[in-house]
């Protein structure tokens, strides 16, 4: 059999499989066509040796910013798939009203896959210098069910930012309307926490299995953390139910101190993402998923605990196909090639807080269906 391509040596790391080990990745016509140790390279009209980095499934973004040149999205194809990512979802950048050019504009042009959580209010997040749902009138749940009924192949939930700058005071009328729209939708809701009116448990008792929390590393007021720096007992009990904790770094809302404390007791958000923006890339135009690995791993995280969040969690809770954020035979080729740099490194959380590693991982290759992207020079 031809092989188009063939990923010679690396360490796979495949979560939703369970492989893990120095094996080759034979891709044909955009597609896994093998995975085993020692393949023939006679067949292959490219090898690329990749011994020595790691070989991942395409990564996934749960929580993006991606409407292209509207408000603070980003263009994908440039903030993702060089990085490693090949599917996001973006976190609500449109709503009822610009779900369409969304989809015309944007996801109907890009080469990244691109999913949507639509947002509550109709305008979603084109314009942010006043909250989005300081007015009501904005979250119109008609709307928002018939765009969502009219869009189900993209459309995987609705999200709602419940920070004060937000909603104002108080978050609760706004997640009343949201649970109205979703289970009227049945869809999932990703709510955007940090610096809201009611403490966490408050809002967790409007939420219900496989909806998302999202900033649940942030620093702010109302996290995860009560006022004496202890986990909320009702954020253990429903990550047990089903309630998934997504980490979005965004620009303001991962602090290590708060790390730590959850580490220390034994608390692992189910999902990493990266909430990137224009500012964010603005301000550093590396800023992508395997730099937010490199945070946690600076923090003690063992990588094989890692890798799950940002390739096989986060693909399943979008549920969308069988194959997101894993490395199948027959599957579409989406892979991520991460290499190792050693040196004396630092990271900084949203407040300037400083880590260090000796060994961190940067972008090297990405194949999104079978064709190759990699990261700009110098970044």
């Amino acid at each position: 059999m031809s092989v188009d391509l063939l990923l010679k040596g690396g360490t796979v790391m495949d979560p939703a499989s369970g492989r893990e080990g120095v094996l080759d990745v034979a891709i044909t016509a955009g597609r896994v066509a093998e995975i085993g140790p020692s393949l023939d390279t006679a067949p292959a009209q490219r090898v690329i040796d990749v011994a020595g980095m790691l070989v991942l499934p395409g990564l996934v973004d749960l929580h993006a910013h991606v409407f292209a040149r509207m408000g603070i999205g980003t263009d994908p194809d440039c903030s993702c798939l060089p990085y490693g990512t090949t599917t996001a979802a973006d976190g609500g950048s449109a709503g009822a009203a610009t779900i369409d050019a969304f989809r015309a504009y944007v996801i109907e042009r890009v080469q990244t896959r691109v999913y949507a959580w639509i947002h509550l209010a109709t305008q979603g997040l084109i314009d942010i210098r006043i909250g989005e749902l300081m007015q009501l009138a904005y979250a119109d749940i008609d709307a928002v069910v018939q765009a969502i009924e009219a869009n189900r192949d993209l459309i995987v939930g609705i999200k709602a930012r419940l920070s004060n700058y937000a909603v104002g005071m108080s978050a609760l009328p706004v997640l009343r309307l949201l649970r109205q729209a979703a289970d009227a939708a049945q869809v999932p809701v990703m709510v955007h926490i940090g610096a809201s009116g009611e403490p966490l448990p408050t809002i967790l008792e409007w939420l219900r299995p496989g909806d998302v929390v999202t900033h649940i590393l942030t620093g702010w007021p109302n996290g995860a953390l009560d006022p004496t720096g202890q986990l909320h007992p009702a954020v253990r009990e429903a990550q047990r139910n089903g309630i998934y904790f997504d980490a979005a770094h965004g620009r303001m809302h991962v602090s290590f101190p708060v790390v730590r404390r959850l580490l220390d007791q034994d608390f692992l958000p189910n999902g990493l993402s990266t909430d990137v923006t224009v500012p964010l890339m603005q301000q550093d135009p590396s800023f992508h998923l395997p730099g937010f690995l490199n945070k946690l791993l600076a923090l003690g995280v063992p990588l094989r605990e890692l890798i799950p969040l940002v390739t096989s969690n986060p693909g399943r809770k979008l549920g969308r196909e069988p194959w997101l954020g894993s490395l199948q035979v027959g599957a579409p080729a989406d892979v991520a090639v991460l290499a190792w740099e050693e040196g004396d490194f630092s990271v900084r959380d949203s407040f300037g807080v400083e880590a260090r590693l000796s060994r961190r991982l940067v972008p090297h290759l990405t194949l999104k269906d079978g064709r190759e992207h990699r990261p700009p020079a110098g970044t």
